[in-house]
């Protein structure tokens, strides 16, 4: 495959979006897209009986559906993890203590209230239980746990991390250990936890090592700060910064924190420089993790050719991403504008509904207006089966017996005639939008509503009025001036490309079984995309289902 083939099919991948130094939220957002994309292809075509390769894969869809940043803590036995833990989210729920205490990989998330939940080894099942019980299902002696989940109204949670509690390397537990390294390839950053009191050994030397090669973002925290004096302070800092460089980190972020009272200074600027990170960071080393994982993935799969230009692209993403400015990271200065439906398909089906409901009360109580209206045929195709959607069936037989009958009085005659004559004459009776008194109710709201959004926009344009595709085709040539269109369609554009972010992400969140994690737009997505394409359902003459 020659590198001129695989830019010319993916000179339109959305990968190629991204350049250095340029990393906005819409461009993170449709990159993670395009990666679950990438993923379910790979799904398609990897057999079933891989089944540790479709269980990544899964796990993989999971993360992206979650859109959850995993920060792992880790570190050795007894280095004050689980209490550094407790103090950066205000709690005291994980355990903490001298013996190894944590024996499972904990996640911490956000959530409204304390909820804690279990999974059981070899189930993707979870179940809640009692916070307080929590500690014995967390404890060594417990090895029937795969994974627990605890949530927590936390702040700094509430921003998007994910804070995941590591067994404790070193203890005699060696099954502790290996479910902590087996953690970091899904990790996206790594906070290590040493101590003053014996700082970084040499299996936690190895496991720097291991997150480097997965290109994780390191933190390091040297832990019980209340314990040492400050010359010794100073001579284990360039001990560790000398060990950390031996390691291959030539400029490590260390932190000196305690949790003793006194001392919640240093916890607190470790808290705050981890919300700078969230806020400016997250979304590079986000995509750079799951990346380099997609490409491992597609790497083991044996993919066909598509898969390899796709991993080709994701390969250069990755380095990309590498190549950015974390400090830089844009963040869209105005809000995205949101497309909830067209405000003028929704004006003018609303006059239509309530014309309807007064002329089917007048239909039923009305000798003359029923005879009119049998005169017309009754209403146009369209709006027939909204009034019938509006009212009863006693009312519709009362309004529809009279036209019918009129009908067959004037089809009769007819019997005798040509057939083109006869199709020429039922043209006449049957109803059409020309005679329809909804259909005339309907053009002039709408020609009053398209006039008066094009005055209001020409005006001074506050924010974005949603309008389907008909009507924005409408109201451009009736703006004033050439900025507020152009400024319309850039509102458009970006409420409709949201609209398909929604869509795509509903996708991955159903496929990832994370049915919980689908918000209110994604939920909509569909109708709102189609109601841009083909006008409200109201507008259509479907009465909307709540």
């Amino acid at each position: 495959m020659t590198g001129n083939s695989t830019s010319d099919r993916f000179s339109s991948n959305p990968f190629r979006i991204l350049e250095p130094r340029a990393v906005t939220l819409a461009t993170y957002e449709r990159t993670k897209l395009a990666l679950a994309d990438t993923l379910q292809i790979a799904a398609l075509r990897i057999p079933d009986e891989r089944t540790g390769l479709q269980a990544t894969i899964r796990d993989l869809f999971k993360k992206l559906a979650e859109d959850r940043f995993n920060l792992a803590v880790v570190g050795r036995f007894n280095r004050g993890k689980s209490s550094l833990i407790n103090a950066i989210l205000h709690t005291d729920r994980l355990p903490v203590g001298c013996l190894p205490l944590t024996a499972t990989i904990t996640q911490i998330i956000y959530g409204s209230r304390e909820r804690a939940w279990i999974t059981p080894e070899g189930h993707q099942q979870s179940f809640e239980i009692e916070m307080d019980d929590l500690p014995a299902y967390l404890t060594a002696t417990t090895t029937r746990v795969a994974e627990a989940r605890i949530e927590l109204p936390a702040p700094l949670l509430r921003k998007g991390f994910a804070i995941v509690d590591t067994p404790g390397l070193g203890s005699a537990i060696q099954a502790n250990s290996n479910n902590t390294l087996a953690y970091i390839p899904e990790a996206d950053a790594v906070v290590l936890v040493t101590s003053y009191d014996s700082p970084f050994s040499e299996d936690e030397r190895e496991l720097v090592e291991l997150a480097q090669r997965y290109r994780h973002r390191l933190f390091f925290v040297i832990a019980k700060e209340d314990l040492i004096s400050a010359s010794d302070k100073l001579d284990i800092d360039t001990y560790f910064r000398t060990q950390l460089l031996g390691a291959g980190i030539s400029t490590p972020e260390i932190h000196s924190v305690s949790v003793a009272p006194g001392f919640e200074a240093s916890v607190d600027r470790f808290v705050s420089r981890l919300t700078r990170f969230l806020v400016n960071e997250k979304q590079v080393e986000f995509l750079r993790s799951t990346c380099l994982r997609v490409r491992s993935i597609l790497s083991a799969s044996h993919p066909e050719p598509v898969e390899i230009a796709k991993m080709i692209e994701t390969e250069r993403m990755a380095g990309v991403l590498d190549e950015a400015d974390n400090s830089t990271i844009l963040q869209e200065s105005n809000q995205t504008a949101r497309f909830t439906g067209c405000s003028i398909c929704d004006r003018v089906s609303e006059r239509a509904v309530a014309f309807i409901s007064t002329y089917q009360y007048e239909l039923v109580t009305s000798r003359s207006v029923r005879e009119t209206f049998a005169r017309m045929g009754g209403f146009c195709a369209r709006h027939s089966w909204q009034y019938d959607v509006l009212s009863s069936p006693r009312a519709s037989c009362i309004a529809y017996a009279e036209a019918l009958e009129t009908l067959v009085s004037r089809l009769r005659p007819l019997a005798p005639c040509e057939p083109a004559e006869i199709a020429s004459a039922v043209s006449k009776v049957r109803a059409t939008p020309d005679r329809c008194p909804v259909c005339r109710i309907f053009d002039e709201s709408e020609r009053t509503a398209i006039a008066e959004l094009a005055a209001t926009i020409s005006g001074i344009h506050e924010g974005y009025s949603g309008l389907c595709l008909m009507h924005l085709e409408r109201v451009l040539p009736l703006i004033a001036t050439t900025e507020r269109a152009l400024r319309l369609i850039t509102d458009s554009s970006d409420a409709y490309g949201t609209i398909a972010d929604d869509m795509r992400r509903y996708v991955v969140k159903l496929d990832a079984r994370r049915r919980d994690y689908i918000d209110g737009d994604e939920r909509n997505a569909a109708r709102r995309g189609l109601t841009v394409l083909a006008g409200s359902q109201g507008l259509n003459g479907v009465s909307r289902v709540s």
